[in-house]
């Protein structure tokens, strides 16, 4: 008995957790390397919690570390990081912070994935 109510409990809480996934905001935070694990991103990431309450960030730094390096960059970004872009409601852009040359700017995967946003 005290077993079947715990598994109903977590049932409950997960199918609670699904539900509301599906009506928060999806926000892919696309932004470059080189500010992957940066005082710079976890600062972004706190502006997008504070000006998206309650959304699900979907940061491709997490992708990353399932890509297959053996692939060529234009099919980590078909194979990885757009159909992420696809479960998102919202992309957020962030110019790279930690590379000397270009400072301000965005790096070409970045671009991509704006460019891939904005033609789906």
């Amino acid at each position: 008995m005290f077993t079947r109510d715990i598994i109903e409990k977590c049932t409950l809480s997960r199918m609670i957790q699904k539900i509301e996934s599906e009506f928060m905001t999806h926000i892919y935070f696309a932004h470059a390397i080189a500010d992957y694990d940066t005082d710079y991103e976890n600062e972004c990431l706190k502006l997008i919690k504070e000006t998206f309450k309650d959304c699900i960030i979907h940061n491709p730094k997490d992708l990353n570390k399932l890509i297959n390096k053996n692939l060529p960059e234009p099919g980590r970004f078909k194979a990885y990081f757009f159909p992420e872009i696809l479960k998102c409601d919202t992309l957020v852009a962030a110019p790279v912070f930690n590379h000397n040359e270009k400072k301000g700017e965005f790096m070409s995967g970045t671009e991509k994935e704006i460019e891939y946003a904005l033609e789906h």
